[in-house]
Protein backbone atom coordinates (compact mmCIF):
# COMPACT_ATOMS: atom_id res chain seq x y z
CA UNK A 1 0.00 0.00 0.00
CA UNK A 2 1.09 3.53 -0.72
CA UNK A 3 1.06 6.31 1.86
CA UNK A 4 -2.08 7.83 0.30
CA UNK A 5 -3.95 4.56 0.84
CA UNK A 6 -2.96 4.52 4.51
CA UNK A 7 -4.13 8.11 4.99
CA UNK A 8 -7.48 7.64 3.23
CA UNK A 9 -8.21 4.41 5.09
CA UNK A 10 -7.23 6.02 8.40
CA UNK A 11 -9.81 8.75 7.82
CA UNK A 12 -12.52 6.36 6.61
CA UNK A 13 -11.99 3.79 9.36
CA UNK A 14 -11.68 6.20 12.30
CA UNK A 15 -14.31 8.82 11.49
CA UNK A 16 -17.38 6.62 12.19
CA UNK A 17 -16.13 6.00 15.72
CA UNK A 18 -16.02 9.75 16.43
CA UNK A 19 -19.82 9.97 16.78
CA UNK A 20 -20.13 9.64 13.01
CA UNK A 21 -17.80 12.59 12.50
CA UNK A 22 -20.40 15.22 13.41
CA UNK A 23 -18.03 17.06 15.74
CA UNK A 24 -16.02 19.76 14.02
CA UNK A 25 -12.69 18.44 15.33
CA UNK A 26 -13.49 14.99 13.92
CA UNK A 27 -14.23 15.85 10.31
CA UNK A 28 -11.56 18.55 10.17
CA UNK A 29 -8.99 15.98 11.27
CA UNK A 30 -10.27 13.60 8.60
CA UNK A 31 -10.11 16.39 6.01
CA UNK A 32 -6.46 16.98 6.93
CA UNK A 33 -5.69 13.28 6.35
CA UNK A 34 -7.49 13.33 2.99
CA UNK A 35 -5.65 16.47 1.88
CA UNK A 36 -2.35 14.87 2.91
CA UNK A 37 -3.26 11.75 0.91
CA UNK A 38 -3.94 13.85 -2.20
CA UNK A 39 -0.66 15.72 -1.72
CA UNK A 40 1.22 12.42 -1.42
CA UNK A 41 -0.44 11.08 -4.58
CA UNK A 42 0.50 14.23 -6.49
CA UNK A 43 4.07 14.14 -5.19
CA UNK A 44 4.53 10.51 -6.24
CA UNK A 45 2.78 10.47 -9.62
CA UNK A 46 1.83 14.02 -10.53
CA UNK A 47 -1.71 14.59 -11.92
CA UNK A 48 -1.95 10.86 -12.68
CA UNK A 49 -1.91 10.24 -8.93
CA UNK A 50 -5.40 11.75 -8.82
CA UNK A 51 -6.50 10.27 -12.11
CA UNK A 52 -6.68 13.70 -13.74
CA UNK A 53 -6.72 12.70 -17.38
CA UNK A 54 -9.28 12.61 -20.18
CA UNK A 55 -11.28 9.94 -18.40
CA UNK A 56 -11.92 12.43 -15.60
CA UNK A 57 -13.85 14.85 -17.81
CA UNK A 58 -17.15 13.49 -16.50
CA UNK A 59 -16.13 14.96 -13.11
CA UNK A 60 -16.33 18.48 -14.54
CA UNK A 61 -19.59 19.26 -12.65
CA UNK A 62 -17.90 18.27 -9.38
CA UNK A 63 -15.23 20.91 -9.91
CA UNK A 64 -17.80 23.44 -11.11
CA UNK A 65 -19.82 22.82 -7.95
CA UNK A 66 -16.78 23.69 -5.83
CA UNK A 67 -16.27 26.82 -7.90
CA UNK A 68 -19.92 27.79 -7.48
CA UNK A 69 -19.67 27.39 -3.68
CA UNK A 70 -16.59 29.63 -3.78
CA UNK A 71 -18.55 32.21 -5.77
CA UNK A 72 -21.27 32.19 -3.09
CA UNK A 73 -18.84 33.57 -0.49
CA UNK A 74 -17.24 36.28 -2.64
CA UNK A 75 -18.52 39.78 -1.69
CA UNK A 76 -20.24 41.21 -4.79
CA UNK A 77 -21.49 44.71 -5.63
CA UNK A 78 -25.12 45.25 -4.67
CA UNK A 79 -26.03 45.72 -8.35
CA UNK A 80 -24.98 42.14 -9.10
CA UNK A 81 -26.62 40.68 -5.97
CA UNK A 82 -29.86 42.49 -6.86
CA UNK A 83 -29.98 40.82 -10.30
CA UNK A 84 -28.71 37.34 -9.38
CA UNK A 85 -30.51 36.93 -6.04
CA UNK A 86 -33.23 39.58 -5.54
CA UNK A 87 -34.43 38.10 -2.27
CA UNK A 88 -30.92 38.15 -0.78
CA UNK A 89 -30.69 41.78 -1.89
CA UNK A 90 -33.92 42.58 -0.04
CA UNK A 91 -32.72 40.84 3.12
CA UNK A 92 -29.48 42.79 3.04
CA UNK A 93 -31.42 46.03 2.69
CA UNK A 94 -33.55 45.10 5.70
CA UNK A 95 -30.58 43.98 7.78
CA UNK A 96 -27.84 46.45 6.88
CA UNK A 97 -29.11 50.05 6.68
CA UNK A 98 -27.18 51.90 4.04
CA UNK A 99 -26.59 48.82 1.90
CA UNK A 100 -26.95 49.75 -1.74
CA UNK A 101 -27.36 53.48 -1.06
CA UNK A 102 -23.91 54.64 -2.01
CA UNK A 103 -22.01 56.09 0.94
CA UNK A 104 -21.99 53.83 4.03
CA UNK A 105 -24.11 54.80 6.98
CA UNK A 106 -23.79 54.17 10.67
CA UNK A 107 -25.66 50.84 10.85
CA UNK A 108 -26.37 50.97 14.58
CA UNK A 109 -27.61 54.57 14.42
CA UNK A 110 -29.87 53.73 11.48
CA UNK A 111 -31.40 50.79 13.32
CA UNK A 112 -32.02 52.97 16.38
CA UNK A 113 -33.63 55.67 14.23
CA UNK A 114 -35.92 53.14 12.62
CA UNK A 115 -36.92 51.74 16.02
CA UNK A 116 -37.70 55.24 17.34
CA UNK A 117 -39.88 55.99 14.31
CA UNK A 118 -41.97 52.95 15.14
CA UNK A 119 -42.73 54.35 18.64
CA UNK A 120 -44.49 57.77 18.35
CA UNK A 121 -44.18 58.37 22.09
CA UNK A 122 -40.42 58.66 21.71
CA UNK A 123 -40.82 62.14 20.14
CA UNK A 124 -41.67 63.57 23.58
CA UNK A 125 -38.45 62.27 25.12
CA UNK A 126 -35.38 64.49 24.87
CA UNK A 127 -32.35 62.73 23.36
CA UNK A 128 -29.49 62.04 25.76
CA UNK A 129 -26.40 64.21 25.80
CA UNK A 130 -23.99 61.82 24.10
CA UNK A 131 -20.45 63.15 24.43
CA UNK A 132 -18.77 59.78 24.20
CA UNK A 133 -16.69 58.38 21.39
CA UNK A 134 -18.63 58.07 18.15
CA UNK A 135 -19.37 54.52 16.99
CA UNK A 136 -17.63 53.60 13.74
CA UNK A 137 -20.02 52.43 11.00
CA UNK A 138 -19.93 48.68 10.47
CA UNK A 139 -20.36 49.03 6.73
CA UNK A 140 -17.26 51.12 6.22
CA UNK A 141 -14.14 49.51 5.00
CA UNK A 142 -12.97 47.48 2.08
CA UNK A 143 -16.27 45.69 1.44
CA UNK A 144 -18.68 48.59 1.95
CA UNK A 145 -21.76 48.01 -0.15
CA UNK A 146 -20.71 44.46 -1.08
CA UNK A 147 -22.30 41.24 0.14
CA UNK A 148 -21.96 37.56 -0.85
CA UNK A 149 -24.75 35.51 -2.39
CA UNK A 150 -24.63 33.21 0.64
CA UNK A 151 -26.61 34.52 3.59
CA UNK A 152 -24.29 32.60 5.91
CA UNK A 153 -20.83 32.72 4.29
CA UNK A 154 -19.06 31.16 7.29
CA UNK A 155 -21.21 28.04 6.98
CA UNK A 156 -20.61 27.97 3.23
CA UNK A 157 -16.85 28.07 3.80
CA UNK A 158 -17.16 25.11 6.17
CA UNK A 159 -19.23 23.14 3.65
CA UNK A 160 -16.78 23.92 0.86
CA UNK A 161 -13.86 22.83 3.05
CA UNK A 162 -15.40 19.39 3.65
CA UNK A 163 -16.63 19.03 0.06
CA UNK A 164 -13.13 19.58 -1.31
CA UNK A 165 -11.80 16.96 1.11
CA UNK A 166 -14.38 14.44 -0.12
CA UNK A 167 -13.58 15.23 -3.74
CA UNK A 168 -9.88 14.64 -3.09
CA UNK A 169 -10.69 11.32 -1.40
CA UNK A 170 -12.72 10.22 -4.42
CA UNK A 171 -9.92 11.14 -6.82
CA UNK A 172 -7.29 9.31 -4.79
CA UNK A 173 -9.31 6.11 -4.35
CA UNK A 174 -10.50 6.12 -7.96
CA UNK A 175 -6.92 6.35 -9.21
CA UNK A 176 -5.59 3.75 -6.78
CA UNK A 177 -8.48 1.34 -7.42
CA UNK A 178 -7.10 0.62 -10.90
CA UNK A 179 -4.81 -1.85 -9.08
CA UNK A 180 -6.62 -5.07 -8.16
CA UNK A 181 -4.50 -5.68 -5.06
CA UNK A 182 -5.24 -2.17 -3.79
CA UNK A 183 -8.97 -2.75 -4.33
CA UNK A 184 -8.74 -5.89 -2.22
CA UNK A 185 -7.09 -3.96 0.61
CA UNK A 186 -9.78 -1.25 0.56
CA UNK A 187 -12.55 -3.83 0.41
CA UNK A 188 -11.14 -5.90 3.28
CA UNK A 189 -10.66 -2.80 5.42
CA UNK A 190 -14.20 -1.57 4.82
CA UNK A 191 -15.68 -5.02 5.42
CA UNK A 192 -13.83 -5.18 8.73
CA UNK A 193 -15.13 -1.73 9.66
CA UNK A 194 -18.73 -2.66 8.85
CA UNK A 195 -18.56 -5.85 10.90
CA UNK A 196 -16.91 -4.05 13.83
CA UNK A 197 -19.52 -1.27 13.82
CA UNK A 198 -22.37 -3.77 13.72
CA UNK A 199 -20.89 -5.95 16.48
CA UNK A 200 -20.25 -2.94 18.69
CA UNK A 201 -23.81 -1.72 18.15
CA UNK A 202 -25.31 -5.10 19.06
CA UNK A 203 -23.20 -5.38 22.21
CA UNK A 204 -24.16 -1.84 23.17
CA UNK A 205 -27.82 -2.63 22.53
CA UNK A 206 -27.65 -5.51 25.00
CA UNK A 207 -25.64 -3.74 27.69
CA UNK A 208 -26.28 -0.04 27.18
CA UNK A 209 -26.50 2.16 30.27
CA UNK A 210 -27.70 5.27 28.44
CA UNK A 211 -24.22 6.71 27.83
CA UNK A 212 -22.25 6.84 24.59
CA UNK A 213 -19.44 4.29 24.82
CA UNK A 214 -20.92 3.55 28.27
CA UNK A 215 -18.97 6.45 29.79
CA UNK A 216 -19.75 9.62 27.83
CA UNK A 217 -22.91 11.63 28.53
CA UNK A 218 -25.86 11.24 26.21
CA UNK A 219 -26.06 14.32 23.99
CA UNK A 220 -29.22 16.41 24.18
CA UNK A 221 -31.90 15.67 21.57
CA UNK A 222 -30.08 12.60 20.24
CA UNK A 223 -31.00 8.92 19.98
CA UNK A 224 -27.62 7.14 19.83
CA UNK A 225 -27.02 3.72 18.34
CA UNK A 226 -23.56 2.23 18.21
CA UNK A 227 -20.96 5.01 18.02
CA UNK A 228 -23.42 7.25 16.14
CA UNK A 229 -25.58 9.84 17.87
CA UNK A 230 -28.56 8.98 15.64
CA UNK A 231 -29.90 5.52 14.82
CA UNK A 232 -30.92 6.51 11.25
CA UNK A 233 -27.35 7.40 10.35
CA UNK A 234 -25.97 4.18 11.79
CA UNK A 235 -28.57 2.29 9.78
CA UNK A 236 -27.40 4.13 6.66
CA UNK A 237 -23.97 2.51 6.98
CA UNK A 238 -25.63 -0.89 7.32
CA UNK A 239 -27.62 -0.24 4.14
CA UNK A 240 -24.34 0.23 2.30
CA UNK A 241 -22.63 -2.74 3.95
CA UNK A 242 -25.22 -5.54 3.98
CA UNK A 243 -25.83 -6.16 0.25
CA UNK A 244 -22.12 -5.68 -0.51
CA UNK A 245 -21.02 -8.25 2.08
CA UNK A 246 -23.79 -10.69 1.15
CA UNK A 247 -23.00 -10.46 -2.57
CA UNK A 248 -19.29 -10.96 -1.97
CA UNK A 249 -19.97 -14.02 0.19
CA UNK A 250 -22.37 -15.52 -2.36
CA UNK A 251 -19.87 -14.91 -5.18
CA UNK A 252 -17.19 -16.76 -3.23
CA UNK A 253 -19.49 -19.65 -2.33
CA UNK A 254 -20.61 -20.06 -5.92
CA UNK A 255 -17.04 -19.91 -7.24
CA UNK A 256 -15.77 -22.55 -4.77
CA UNK A 257 -18.51 -25.07 -5.48
CA UNK A 258 -18.26 -28.08 -3.20
CA UNK A 259 -15.36 -26.57 -1.30
CA UNK A 260 -17.36 -23.48 -0.35
CA UNK A 261 -17.84 -24.65 3.24
CA UNK A 262 -14.06 -24.45 3.75
CA UNK A 263 -13.74 -20.91 2.38
CA UNK A 264 -13.09 -18.85 5.51
CA UNK A 265 -13.26 -15.57 3.61
CA UNK A 266 -16.73 -16.38 2.35
CA UNK A 267 -17.85 -17.52 5.81
CA UNK A 268 -16.56 -14.34 7.40
CA UNK A 269 -18.31 -12.20 4.77
CA UNK A 270 -21.58 -14.09 5.28
CA UNK A 271 -21.29 -13.66 9.03
CA UNK A 272 -20.56 -9.96 8.57
CA UNK A 273 -23.62 -9.55 6.35
CA UNK A 274 -25.80 -11.27 8.96
CA UNK A 275 -24.47 -9.09 11.78
CA UNK A 276 -24.94 -5.92 9.71
CA UNK A 277 -28.49 -6.91 8.79
CA UNK A 278 -29.37 -7.59 12.44
CA UNK A 279 -27.81 -4.34 13.64
CA UNK A 280 -29.48 -2.35 10.86
CA UNK A 281 -32.91 -3.68 11.75
CA UNK A 282 -32.42 -3.26 15.51
CA UNK A 283 -31.43 0.36 14.93
CA UNK A 284 -35.18 0.89 14.43
CA UNK A 285 -34.91 3.06 11.33
CA UNK A 286 -38.15 2.83 9.35
CA UNK A 287 -36.48 3.47 6.01
CA UNK A 288 -33.67 1.01 6.69
CA UNK A 289 -36.22 -1.65 7.68
CA UNK A 290 -37.50 -1.47 4.09
CA UNK A 291 -34.27 -0.86 2.19
CA UNK A 292 -32.19 -3.59 3.88
CA UNK A 293 -34.44 -6.54 2.97
CA UNK A 294 -35.28 -4.91 -0.35
CA UNK A 295 -31.60 -4.77 -1.31
CA UNK A 296 -31.08 -8.41 -0.37
CA UNK A 297 -34.23 -9.37 -2.27
CA UNK A 298 -33.01 -7.61 -5.40
CA UNK A 299 -29.65 -9.36 -5.08
CA UNK A 300 -31.29 -12.79 -4.70
CA UNK A 301 -33.61 -12.27 -7.65
CA UNK A 302 -30.67 -11.08 -9.74
CA UNK A 303 -28.82 -14.37 -9.21
CA UNK A 304 -31.80 -16.73 -9.51
CA UNK A 305 -31.68 -18.85 -12.67
CA UNK A 306 -33.98 -21.75 -13.40
CA UNK A 307 -37.32 -22.71 -11.90
CA UNK A 308 -35.90 -24.72 -8.99
CA UNK A 309 -33.54 -21.96 -7.91
CA UNK A 310 -36.25 -19.33 -8.17
CA UNK A 311 -38.51 -21.40 -5.94
CA UNK A 312 -35.73 -21.70 -3.36
CA UNK A 313 -35.01 -17.99 -3.57
CA UNK A 314 -38.70 -17.17 -3.15
CA UNK A 315 -38.82 -19.31 -0.02
CA UNK A 316 -35.73 -17.61 1.37
CA UNK A 317 -37.18 -14.17 0.69
CA UNK A 318 -40.43 -15.14 2.39
CA UNK A 319 -38.41 -16.13 5.47
CA UNK A 320 -36.47 -12.88 5.33
CA UNK A 321 -39.57 -10.68 5.17
CA UNK A 322 -41.19 -12.77 7.92
CA UNK A 323 -38.15 -12.06 10.11
CA UNK A 324 -38.51 -8.35 9.34
CA UNK A 325 -42.18 -8.50 10.32
CA UNK A 326 -41.19 -10.20 13.58
CA UNK A 327 -38.68 -7.44 14.28
CA UNK A 328 -41.42 -4.89 13.65
CA UNK A 329 -43.66 -6.65 16.15
CA UNK A 330 -41.23 -7.09 19.07
CA UNK A 331 -38.93 -4.06 18.85
CA UNK A 332 -39.44 -0.29 19.21
CA UNK A 333 -39.40 -0.11 15.42
CA UNK A 334 -42.92 -1.53 15.39
CA UNK A 335 -44.21 1.32 17.53
CA UNK A 336 -42.54 3.88 15.28
CA UNK A 337 -44.10 2.33 12.18
CA UNK A 338 -47.56 2.26 13.78
CA UNK A 339 -47.22 5.90 14.78
CA UNK A 340 -46.21 6.81 11.23
CA UNK A 341 -49.24 4.99 9.83
CA UNK A 342 -51.49 6.83 12.26
CA UNK A 343 -50.05 10.18 11.18
CA UNK A 344 -50.37 9.34 7.50
CA UNK A 345 -53.92 8.18 8.13
CA UNK A 346 -54.78 11.77 9.07
CA UNK A 347 -53.42 12.95 5.72
CA UNK A 348 -50.01 13.80 4.29
CA UNK A 349 -50.41 17.42 5.35
CA UNK A 350 -50.02 16.36 9.00
CA UNK A 351 -46.67 14.66 8.42
CA UNK A 352 -43.91 16.96 9.71
CA UNK A 353 -41.50 16.27 6.86
CA UNK A 354 -44.16 17.01 4.26
CA UNK A 355 -44.79 20.32 6.04
CA UNK A 356 -41.06 21.08 5.99
CA UNK A 357 -40.70 20.19 2.31
CA UNK A 358 -43.60 22.47 1.38
CA UNK A 359 -42.01 25.32 3.29
CA UNK A 360 -38.74 24.58 1.52
CA UNK A 361 -40.46 25.04 -1.84
CA UNK A 362 -41.42 28.52 -0.69
CA UNK A 363 -37.80 29.16 0.18
CA UNK A 364 -36.74 27.87 -3.24
CA UNK A 365 -39.13 30.30 -4.92
CA UNK A 366 -37.35 33.15 -3.14
CA UNK A 367 -33.84 31.90 -4.04
CA UNK A 368 -34.41 30.09 -7.35
CA UNK A 369 -31.15 30.64 -9.19
CA UNK A 370 -28.28 30.54 -6.70
CA UNK A 371 -29.94 29.47 -3.45
CA UNK A 372 -29.52 30.92 0.01
CA UNK A 373 -25.99 29.59 0.38
CA UNK A 374 -24.59 26.16 1.21
CA UNK A 375 -24.96 25.62 4.95
CA UNK A 376 -27.32 28.60 5.33
CA UNK A 377 -30.46 26.46 5.51
CA UNK A 378 -30.78 26.30 9.29
CA UNK A 379 -30.51 30.10 9.63
CA UNK A 380 -32.85 31.04 6.77
CA UNK A 381 -35.48 28.29 6.94
CA UNK A 382 -37.24 29.49 10.15
CA UNK A 383 -38.52 32.50 8.15
CA UNK A 384 -40.64 30.08 6.09
CA UNK A 385 -42.12 27.92 8.83
CA UNK A 386 -45.82 28.32 9.61
CA UNK A 387 -46.92 30.12 12.74
CA UNK A 388 -46.74 27.92 15.81
CA UNK A 389 -44.03 25.63 14.46
CA UNK A 390 -41.60 25.08 17.33
CA UNK A 391 -39.35 22.32 15.97
CA UNK A 392 -35.73 23.22 15.25
CA UNK A 393 -34.96 22.31 11.64
CA UNK A 394 -31.20 21.85 11.32
CA UNK A 395 -31.60 19.77 8.15
CA UNK A 396 -34.46 19.32 5.71
CA UNK A 397 -34.49 15.50 5.82
CA UNK A 398 -34.18 15.45 2.04
CA UNK A 399 -30.63 15.96 0.79
CA UNK A 400 -31.70 16.62 -2.79
CA UNK A 401 -34.22 19.31 -1.91
CA UNK A 402 -31.75 20.88 0.51
CA UNK A 403 -29.19 21.13 -2.30
CA UNK A 404 -31.77 23.10 -4.28
CA UNK A 405 -32.62 25.55 -1.50
CA UNK A 406 -28.93 26.02 -0.65
CA UNK A 407 -27.60 26.24 -4.19
CA UNK A 408 -30.62 26.92 -6.36
CA UNK A 409 -31.10 25.71 -9.90
CA UNK A 410 -27.39 26.08 -10.61
CA UNK A 411 -26.40 23.56 -7.92
CA UNK A 412 -29.33 21.29 -8.79
CA UNK A 413 -28.24 21.02 -12.43
CA UNK A 414 -24.61 20.42 -11.49
CA UNK A 415 -25.53 17.67 -9.01
CA UNK A 416 -27.88 16.04 -11.55
CA UNK A 417 -25.12 16.16 -14.18
CA UNK A 418 -22.63 14.61 -11.77
CA UNK A 419 -25.09 11.91 -10.66
CA UNK A 420 -25.84 10.99 -14.27
CA UNK A 421 -22.12 10.71 -15.00
CA UNK A 422 -21.53 8.45 -12.00
CA UNK A 423 -24.53 6.15 -12.29
CA UNK A 424 -24.18 5.67 -16.04
CA UNK A 425 -20.61 4.47 -15.47
CA UNK A 426 -21.40 2.41 -12.38
CA UNK A 427 -24.24 0.56 -14.09
CA UNK A 428 -22.39 0.05 -17.36
CA UNK A 429 -19.42 -1.38 -15.45
CA UNK A 430 -21.63 -4.26 -14.30
CA UNK A 431 -21.72 -5.70 -17.82
CA UNK A 432 -17.98 -5.56 -18.46
CA UNK A 433 -15.71 -8.59 -18.72
CA UNK A 434 -18.19 -11.43 -18.56
CA UNK A 435 -21.42 -9.92 -17.32
CA UNK A 436 -22.86 -8.85 -14.01
CA UNK A 437 -23.75 -12.39 -12.91
CA UNK A 438 -20.02 -13.09 -12.59
CA UNK A 439 -19.54 -9.87 -10.62
CA UNK A 440 -21.96 -10.21 -7.75
CA UNK A 441 -19.74 -8.28 -5.34
CA UNK A 442 -19.94 -5.24 -7.59
CA UNK A 443 -23.71 -5.68 -7.94
CA UNK A 444 -24.03 -5.75 -4.15
CA UNK A 445 -21.91 -2.63 -3.83
CA UNK A 446 -24.04 -0.76 -6.38
CA UNK A 447 -27.19 -1.87 -4.53
CA UNK A 448 -25.73 -0.55 -1.27
CA UNK A 449 -24.92 2.80 -2.86
CA UNK A 450 -28.40 2.93 -4.38
CA UNK A 451 -30.01 2.21 -0.99
CA UNK A 452 -28.14 5.07 0.66
CA UNK A 453 -29.09 7.35 -2.25
CA UNK A 454 -32.77 6.47 -1.89
CA UNK A 455 -32.59 7.01 1.87
CA UNK A 456 -31.40 10.57 1.13
CA UNK A 457 -34.93 11.35 -0.06
CA UNK A 458 -36.18 11.29 3.53
CA UNK A 459 -33.03 11.87 5.60
CA UNK A 460 -29.61 13.49 5.52
CA UNK A 461 -27.06 10.66 5.64
CA UNK A 462 -24.86 12.45 3.13
CA UNK A 463 -24.49 15.35 5.56
CA UNK A 464 -23.04 13.02 8.20
CA UNK A 465 -19.28 13.22 7.58
CA UNK A 466 -18.51 9.55 8.22
CA UNK A 467 -21.33 8.34 5.97
CA UNK A 468 -20.39 10.83 3.25
CA UNK A 469 -16.78 9.65 3.29
CA UNK A 470 -17.74 5.96 3.20
CA UNK A 471 -20.16 6.67 0.35
CA UNK A 472 -17.43 8.48 -1.62
CA UNK A 473 -14.82 5.74 -1.08
CA UNK A 474 -17.31 3.01 -2.00
CA UNK A 475 -18.40 4.97 -5.08
CA UNK A 476 -14.81 5.18 -6.30
CA UNK A 477 -14.41 1.43 -5.80
CA UNK A 478 -17.66 0.76 -7.67
CA UNK A 479 -16.34 2.44 -10.81
CA UNK A 480 -13.01 0.62 -10.79
CA UNK A 481 -11.85 2.39 -13.93
CA UNK A 482 -8.72 0.89 -15.36
CA UNK A 483 -9.42 -2.56 -13.91
CA UNK A 484 -7.19 -5.29 -15.25
CA UNK A 485 -8.71 -7.30 -18.12
CA UNK A 486 -10.26 -10.52 -16.91
CA UNK A 487 -10.52 -9.40 -13.30
CA UNK A 488 -13.78 -10.95 -12.14
CA UNK A 489 -13.88 -9.31 -8.70
CA UNK A 490 -13.12 -12.44 -6.64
Amino acid sequence: MAIEDVLVLAAALLLPWAYGGVRIWAYRSAAFLLAAAAAAALARNGPAGLGLDRRARWLTPAFLLAGFALLQIVPLPFSIVRVVSPRAHEIYRETFPGYGEGAPRDAVAAIEEDALRRVPESAAVAPPDDRGERFEPTLRGRWSGRRPLSLHPDATVERLFWYVALLLAFLVVRARAADRDVRRVYRAALFGLFAALATFALVQKLTWNGRIYWIGPKLEDTIPFGPYINYDHFAGVMELATPWLAAFAWERFRARGRGAARDRTALLAAGGASVCLAAGLLAASKTAAVLLPLGLSALALWTAQGVRRRILVSGGLAALWSAVALVLAITPLGGRVRYLLEVLGRGLSSFDRIVGWRCALGMLRDFPLTGAGFGAFRQVFPRYLPAGESDLWLQLHNDYLEVLVDGGIVAGLLVAWLAWGFWSRALSSLSRDGGARRRLARVGLVLGLLSLSVHALVDFNHQIPANALLFVVASALALREGAAPGDDGR
